[in-house]
């Protein structure tokens, strides 16, 4: 919006007047509240000269960052290649060297856009996530990964990356395991209660 000189001075004079009204009442003497009144008039005129100033350049930059919309990130090339902090960016390249990651926007329940990183150890596996959560976002089966216990985040491992990964056998064997020792001593724990010690027990 641009500056309008009159109207802020309007303001400021408003302004000036209920806060003298007040010193008044306060018992300041008019000598006091006169140098009040031009040492804030001087930050009035300072100010002004700025905001005027900066109108033309701030009109220019508003235009620029409308223009300018921020394209989505899909893929951890796209992130990686946003990230203008070299040290920032040397870090997360030498930590993405030999994980894959599947990179998909869906909407939580409160109608708010998310990401969510899901990370694997092969190219494979994460091709194959990759086309599993495309398909069910296609056909509207997509459901959210929000564990927040350790039974649920289990649950959601194995649905995940066990039925895709595993023979039945396996899956089988490793289900039980986890159905049978691991959930009735710490299934019913709270993801951020478990430290490396609980684990270790």
């Amino acid at each position: 919006m641009a500056y309008n000189k009159a109207r802020e001075e309007r303001k400021w004079r408003i302004w000036k007047e209920a806060e003298e009204k007040q010193l008044r009442s306060l018992g300041v003497s008019e000598g006091d509240i006169e140098k009040l009144r031009v040492h804030d008039w001087a930050i009035f005129n300072s100010d002004r000269r700025y905001y005027e100033k900066l109108q033309d350049a701030g009109t220019y930059l508003e235009e620029v960052a409308e223009d300018t919309a921020q394209p989505e990130i899909k893929t951890v090339e796209e992130f990686l290649d946003s990230i203008e902090n070299a040290v920032l960016y040397q870090e997360l390249h030498q930590l993405d060297k030999n994980r894959y990651s599947v990179v998909y926007t869906y909407t939580d329940e409160n109608g708010v856009k998310r990401q969510k990183w899901e990370t694997f150890a092969t190219n494979a596996e994460a091709k194959k996530r990759k086309v599993q959560v495309e398909f069910e976002q296609e056909t509207g089966t997509f459901i959210i990964p929000n564990a927040s216990t350790v039974s649920d985040l289990l649950e959601e491992y194995m649905s995940i990356y066990g039925v895709n990964t595993w023979a039945m056998s396996t899956y089988e064997a490793r289900r039980s395991l986890i159905f049978n020792y691991i959930n009735p001593l710490i299934g019913d724990m709270k993801l951020e209660d478990v430290t490396p010690r609980t684990t270790g027990q």
